[in-house]
Formats: C-alpha cells, sequence, structure tokens
C-alpha cells in the first residue's frame, strides 16, 4: 500500500509531459545509511546498472569523489518509473527530516541526460555561491535548498530560474511535504537573479539556524505548542533580527532568537533592550545579562 507522498510523487514524474523527459533521484554520500538499506548506492547500482549512476563532482569535495552527490537515472524518456525505487525513496527521506545530513536530495525532471545535467548542477552551486561569497553552495541539501525556496521571495521566478537542470524539481520539505518547482517556459525576460540580503544570511548561517530550529522543535514539544510550515521562516527571521541588531556573538545570536520565538518583540521593553545593548558592546555576555533581568520583563512581552 503505497503512502500520499508516494502517490503524489509517482503521479508527479509519470504524467504525460514528464514521461517523455529523463527522472532523477540525487543522493548525497556525506549522509550515512545502512549498506542493508534498499536505497544504499551500492543497491541501487545493482539495479539500476552502473551507467545510471553519474557522480556530481564538488569543487570542495572533487578530490574525494566518493564523497560528492551521486545523480541516478531512475527512468529514461518513455520509460516506466520503478516504484520500488520512488516508495523507498519517499520513506528514507521522512525519516531524515530532522537529521543534519539527508542522504535524499530531490527527485527532478529533465531533458538533460545524466553527464550534462551534472555539469549544470556544479554550475548552479557555483552560481548561488558566489552570491553568498561563497565558492560554492551545496543548495541541494534539502534544508538549504528549503531556505532559499523560502527566503527569497523577491520573485517567485527566482529559484525555479536558475535551475537550469531541472524542468520540475521536488523534495520533502521540514513539515514531510512534497514541494515542487516548476521552470518557467519561455523564462521571463530580464529576470533579476539577484539574491536578498536574509537570504544570503541565511545561507551562510544554514547550520546554525538548523540546531535552532531543532532546538525550538525540541521546546514546542515539551511546552505542547504547535508548529507549521512557517516555523522555519519564523526561527530565520528571528535569527536574522539578532543580527541587525547589532549581535555579533553566535551564543548570542542564538539566545536572542529562542527568546524572541518563546516572548515576542524583546526590544519592545526597556529594561530587555538595554540588556541586549550591553552584549552588543560586550560579545557573547547575552546568557549573563538576561539573568540579571527579572522574569517578569519576559512575561510582560507573551501577555
Amino acid at each position: 500500500m503505497q503512502l500520499p507522498i508516494q502517490q503524489q510523487l509517482l503521479t508527479e514524474l509519470d504524467n504525460e509531459a514528464n514521461r517523455k523527459k529523463y527522472r532523477y533521484l540525487l543522493i548525497d554520500n556525506l549522509a550515512s545509511i545502512s549498506e542493508l538499506d534498499f536505497m544504499h548506492l551500492d543497491n541501487m547500482t545493482e539495479r539500476l546498472g552502473s551507467n545510471a549512476i553519474t557522480t556530481v563532482l564538488r569543487p570542495d569535495l572533487a578530490h574525494s569523489p566518493e564523497a560528492c552527490p551521486q545523480l541516478l537515472n531512475i527512468a529514461k524518456p518513455h520509460r516506466a518509473l520503478d516504484d520500488k525505487i520512488i516508495h523507498y525513496s519517499v520513506i528514507q527521506a521522512t525519516l531524515e527530516l530532522m537529521r543534519t545530513k539527508r542522504y535524499i536530495c530531490s527527485w527532478f525532471v529533465s531533458e538533460q541526460p545524466a553527464e550534462v545535467v551534472a555539469e549544470l548542477l556544479v554550475q548552479v552551486g557555483i552560481f548561488i555561491g558566489q552570491r553568498c561569497q561563497l565558492s560554492f553552495l551545496p543548495f541541494h541539501e534539502p534544508f538549504r535548498f528549503q531556505l532559499l525556496h523560502e527566503s527569497n521571495q523577491i520573485s517567485a521566478l527566482w529559484l525555479p530560474s536558475i535551475l537550469n537542470f531541472s524542468d520540475s524539481y521536488y523534495y520533502l520539505d521540514l513539515q514531510g511535504q512534497l514541494k515542487q518547482l516548476k521552470r518557467p517556459d519561455p523564462l521571463p525576460a530580464g529576470i533579476d537573479l539577484f539574491m536578498s540580503e536574509p537570504a544570503q544570511l541565511y545561507q551562510k548561517n544554514a547550520r546554525h539556524l538548523f540546531q535552532l530550529y531543532l532546538s525550538w522543535q525540541r521546546y514546542c514539544q515539551q511546552v505542547g505548542r504547535t508548529s507549521d510550515e512557517n516555523t522555519l521562516m519564523r526561527v530565520a527571521n528571528a535569527y536574522l533580527n539578532a543580527s541587525r541588531r547589532g549581535l555579533k556573538h553566535s551564543g548570542d545570536r542564538a539566545l536572542f532568537t529562542l527568546m524572541t520565538l518563546r516572548y515576542g518583540d524583546l526590544s519592545s521593553h526597556q529594561r530587555l533592550q538595554q540588556a541586549i545593548d550591553n552584549a552588543i558592546n560586550a560579545p557573547g555576555s547575552l546568557a549573563d545579562e538576561f539573568k540579571l533581568v527579572d522574569k517578569s520583563s519576559f512575561l510582560d512581552l507573551s501577555q
């Protein structure tokens, strides 16, 4: 019996338009997976054949091809999809939602053969990386990709227009929902492909944001708060506020983010704003500054 996500993905990848193109699965070899797992690369190589596996040579990992992402050609044009690969890849992706490294990155459709797609994947990583002052951005990592998808909303066409290797791109977000980005055809003339300042900040601090997201999720579970599809951007926006306030220490930014999510606008209370100002002048001291503040100051915000 197929789960709803499996059926949804199968329907998308095997619709009339997509059936005429290549269907791919992208996996990240930096993530660990049991050799006994159906989706392990060795098992996929045996099932699909070695010619169906193409290494995506990340510039920062090109010296270790075995650590690079692997592109799996799961169906050629006009060929049937392997239902089991879709079924178990979705199960694996669902199990990994809260992991730092996720093995299953995405499923996508392309008119291009694998060797061309692999090169285009690298070019996109370099293109986005340059806009973040990074040599290469591993945008294929699902958490980073969701940050890109949700944070740079200057134009809804921004990200799908950059994904020049894909006609339709699918990934699981942190809520376990299947998300799709469809490349516009034709591409709009004169689209501005720059990244917003918040989007750049989020990518540079993606690891911190993921840990903050996990911390906030744990807190919500403890107190019975509900989480929804907007939770990630609430975490990211609170972190952005910490940066814009002038907090430079990572611990100060993290504490500011979590306390903002818990209580609200900290700067609206004079005593809390004073504590923040003191930490700006003495990086790393926000926790000590907050300890000096009467708890009623925080409670005033949440009422």
